[in-house]
């Protein structure tokens, strides 16, 4: 949920600095700094045996990012809590 409420927050933001990311340096670097940010947040939350399962953690680190929410919005046509449940349904599944 509070990636959703982020997400959505910045989402014109990010969609400008995409495309001029792969000319900048430092755009380049910003995007970088948080996906190991939202990665770092995402495995200090997990429960033990779920942080040391590699695949759930690449499964869970995808779902749960910014590209996979725009997509879910922009291309799926999904409302914020149709996202939202598609994303916590699947999260949950993963986790188990």
């Amino acid at each position: 949920g509070r990636r959703a409420a982020a997400f959505e927050t910045i989402t014109p933001f990010k969609r400008a600095a995409d495309v001029f990311r792969h000319r900048s340096k430092f755009l380049g670097s910003d995007y970088e700094q948080m996906v190991a940010e939202l990665r770092a947040i995402l495995v200090a939350a997990l429960p033990d045996d779920v942080a040391g399962d590699l695949l759930r953690v690449e499964a869970l680190d995808m779902l749960l990012s910014f590209e996979a929410w725009a997509r879910l919005r922009r291309e799926q046509g999904l409302s914020v809590d149709e996202a939202r449940g598609v994303v916590e349904a699947v999260a949950l599944r993963v986790v188990g």
